[in-house]
């Protein structure tokens, strides 16, 4: 799990990074590298743990790959250029991104900036950072100890998040090769499936790859979870994707609207197949009478929230019958949740019920 918190943290800076970006232009002379814009390839890039910023040059043959120390970052500051510099390899991948907490001794072991590597911390949430020593109640040699511990395990969980990410077709291809041939249990595999599939170019990988039809084979399977799970990656996959609007998979996920004992997994399955496809609407309304297996599923919903999910669907695909305001009048009755009430609330506005 704390992996995937890793991951998650990288693809939420890159997508951060990417949304209102521009490309950095860069000179011989370290410049401060603004958090919004592109890095293209080549560059040295050192970051400064004391103040948050990048800064980035044009990496020249004979840069070394040296640690900067104190007196570099406050050169760089003053806008001073300095020589060496972080590697940058020459596929534009980041090599050694400077963390100012530690500096190269004479006798080749890291030495540690302690306090900075305790505020450093000190400035991520409290909820997701791990338990720090008190400074207060240890002795020095003991907190030091402890806070060492700590960020060389970060560290370390860090880099093998990134390597993990670098093998992402070999994690596909195996997870492709267990799915072909289910056995009872395929828990832990499609919850990993179905996080590698929230990005774009995965998912896209992954139907190259082949493993779309084992994937929807799984949702003939005699275990309800695994149908729910396979329903969860279905849907992360599509994701109201428009440039997958032929991938194949609608006559397999409708039927369950009756069926499964999950609809929220029916519904976010079936939602990422027909938000960003005309085509697969037009089918599931006309070939599959669809609009009367949702609205009776949901009137058949066992639990507000499927129940309110159906309404949204209703309402995002503009869906015409007139029972459909009945169902989020239901959830709007029913529901003591603020959350739930106000989803009705714009689903019946989006509805247009009188």
């Amino acid at each position: 799990m704390e992996t995937y918190r890793i991951y998650l943290f990288i693809g939420l800076v890159t997508f951060l990074s990417l949304s209102s970006a521009k490309e950095f232009v860069a000179t011989d002379e370290w410049q401060v590298l603004p958090p919004e814009d592109s890095v293209p390839a080549g560059l040295h890039i050192r970051l400064d743990m004391e103040t948050g910023q990048r800064w980035a040059k044009i990496a020249k043959a004979d840069d070394g790959d040296a640690v900067t120390t104190r007196e570099e970052v406050e050169a760089m500051r003053r806008g001073e250029n300095i020589a060496g510099g972080g590697n940058t390899n020459p596929t534009g991948k980041m090599g050694n991104a400077l963390i100012v907490g530690e500096e190269k001794a004479e006798g080749g072991e890291g030495k540690f900036d302690y306090e900075l590597m305790y505020r450093t911390y000190m400035r991520i949430p409290e909820d997701e950072r791990p338990a720090l020593p008190d400074k207060s109640t240890l002795p020095a040699a003991e907190w030091e100890s402890q806070m060492k511990a700590i960020w060389v395990g970060r560290q370390e969980l860090i880099q093998k998040a990134i390597e993990s990410i670098e093998e992402v077709p070999d994690v596909l291809s195996s997870i492709i090769a267990t799915i072909s041939s289910p056995s009872d249990s395929l828990a832990s595999e499609l919850t990993e499936l179905e996080y590698l599939l929230s990005d774009i170019d995965v998912a896209r990988d992954f139907y190259i790859l082949r493993g779309w039809p084992p994937l929807l084979q799984l949702l003939k399977h005699p275990d309800p979870e695994t149908v729910s799970a396979a329903l969860h990656c279905v849907g992360t996959a599509l994701k109201n994707t428009g440039e997958f609007n032929d991938w194949e998979g609608l006559a397999d996920v409708a039927p369950l609207l009756g069926s499964h004992p999950d609809l929220g997994k029916v519904l976010y399955a079936l939602g990422g197949m027909l938000r960003a496809s005309p085509s697969r609407l037009s089918s599931f309304l006309a070939e599959m009478d669809g609009e009367a297996s949702l609205l009776a599923a949901a009137r058949a919903a066992r639990g507000l929230k499927a129940a309110r999910k159906s309404c949204d669907l209703a309402a995002d695909l503009g869906l015409p019958d007139p029972e459909w305001c009945q169902v989020c009048a239901k959830v709007l009755l029913q529901s003591g949740a603020p959350v739930e009430h106000q989803a009705a609330m714009e689903g019946m506005l989006r509805l247009e019920c009188g």
